[in-house]
């Protein structure tokens, strides 16, 4: 077995390959936020925890801050962190302007948003279903919500909200400048949602704040065509 391992590994050298173990790719990763020294994690798009949670293991003294809309997802995010001090949670979405609005809820919650499903979304992600529904939820202006002078830095924010992305942004324009990493999910392949905003003026606006493009985190691909969708780019203030 050694033997034949040495000469896979021997092959895939010779064409510039290598393969690590997820393992160490991922403690990579996690390193990577985890010497910045953050204390205020603000999760936008919580969905069920697993991303507060990761924030928690490995910013050891931040406070997290989640924000997740969906009524019944929210109640599962409540249960989670029920009995932890250091997370704060609130059903809100986030965006430009206080407001109600309508959020186009599926099945696989992980997609809903408060924008229109687009045809790439529903042929390219067979998970999720062709049945929509409707959810009232509120909108608040991250600014009006999180006073940033009571927030200990470095801050971390994560975005993750089905192309609402931009409108996140402009309505947390004072706290998100102040921050020292920003976590986004950014779509590449256009039509998932109505409306959505694309790749170049997300990138645009976020480098008007004075973020530096470190990387990719991770992306999601197509299993369609293997195109990619969308990936979470990472940013850093120098």
């Amino acid at each position: 077995m050694d033997a034949m391992k040495a000469i896979i590994q021997s092959v895939l050298h010779f064409f510039g390959i290598e393969i690590k173990p997820y393992s160490k790719i991922r403690k990579a990763k996690e390193y990577w936020i985890a010497k910045r020294n953050i204390n205020t994690v603000i999760d936008i798009g919580a969905s069920t925890g697993d991303t507060i949670d990761f924030f928690l293991q490995i910013c050891k003294q931040a406070r997290v801050y989640g924000f997740e809309p969906q009524a019944k997802v929210f109640v599962g995010l409540q249960n989670r962190f029920a009995n932890n001090t250091r997370v704060k949670l609130y059903p809100l979405a986030l965006g430009e302007k206080d407001e109600q609005s309508t959020m186009k809820t599926n099945a696989w919650h992980y997609s809903s948003s408060l924008l229109p499903f687009g045809e790439a979304t529903f042929l390219h992600y067979k998970q999720i279903s062709p049945t929509v529904e409707e959810e009232t939820v509120q909108i608040r202006c991250l600014d009006a919500v999180l006073d940033t002078s009571q927030l200990s830095k470095p801050i971390l924010v994560k975005i993750d909200v089905q192309g609402f992305e931009d409108r996140v942004i402009r309505g947390g324009i004072q706290l998100i400048s102040e921050a020292d990493v920003l976590l986004v999910e950014m779509g590449i392949k256009p039509g998932q949602f109505g409306g959505e905003c694309n790749f170049h003026d997300l990138y645009t606006l976020i480098h008007s704040l004075g973020f530096s493009f470190k990387g990719v985190y991770d992306q999601d691909t197509s299993l369609i065509d293997g195109e990619v969708m969308y990936l979470n780019a990472i940013f850093f203030k120098p």
